[in-house]
């Protein structure tokens, strides 16, 4: 069996969601590409050797044909397969699964595996921060109620009862994810501020020491005012 090895990686800068966030207006395109780019560019890989691109994503499972797209805005020869993959908070890991299990099995050599989010075209969080923003507390604590989370529950129920039985008393969101583990792991408040606090700082530190700059890429922006 050959050994699948990670030969690099690469991400793009961090940043908010909503009204004030830095890559608001630019699309899950503009975020990818230029990573794709990199990772050729340094590596001086020769496109033609990447057998195939996947992608996973969680908020942009509707949008066909990601990695295709990807694909071609990065110059890559259209012969290159590749996948979009859904597997909710597990869809890049679920990616580059696939990529190591491919390369081991002797289906491929090159594999270029990754996810990609863009919470500004998730849910109620579109570009142009209008009312259905992340900056409108009332539309979000709306969003985030069980029953508004879940998209038509009773048709659910009537449609497909035996997946809504099992799926209906797991569905939730990260708050509500956060508040059942504290209730199961007895995590207090304290401890909680005290560990996020702990990893911003180390994120910080981190930064300005340099350890994240050859993973980090670039993104260039162009304003509405055209800076």
């Amino acid at each position: 069996m050959t050994e699948a090895v990670v030969v690099d990686a690469v991400r793009t800068p961090f940043a908010r969601a909503g009204g004030r966030g830095v890559l608001k207006d630019i699309t899950h395109v503009d975020l990818v590409v230029p990573l794709l780019k990199a990772i050729v560019e340094r590596n001086k890989l020769d496109p033609n050797l990447v057998d195939e691109i996947s992608m996973g994503s969680v908020g942009l499972a509707g949008v066909l044909l990601r990695a295709r797209t990807y694909l071609f805005e990065a110059g890559f020869p259209d012969t290159i397969s590749a996948t979009d993959i859904n597997k909710q908070c597990a869809s890049a890991l679920q990616g580059i699964t696939m990529g190591a299990h491919a390369i081991m099995c002797g289906m491929s050599d090159v594999v270029l595996a990754g996810g990609v989010e863009t919470m500004d075209r998730t849910g109620p969080i579109p570009p142009g921060g209008d009312a259905l923003s992340i900056d409108n507390p009332q539309v979000m604590m709306e969003f985030m109620k069980r029953e508004n989370w879940q998209m038509y529950p009773d048709k659910q129920a009537k449609l497909l009862p035996q997946w809504f039985n099992k799926k209906a008393p797991w569905i939730m969101n990260m708050g509500q994810t956060a508040e059942k583990l504290v209730e199961v792991y007895k995590v207090s408040r304290e401890d909680a501020d005290k560990f996020a606090q702990a990893s911003q700082e180390r994120a910080v530190a981190a930064q300005d020491a340099g350890k994240f700059d050859r993973e980090i890429i670039p993104l260039t922006i162009e304003y509405l005012d055209g800076r």
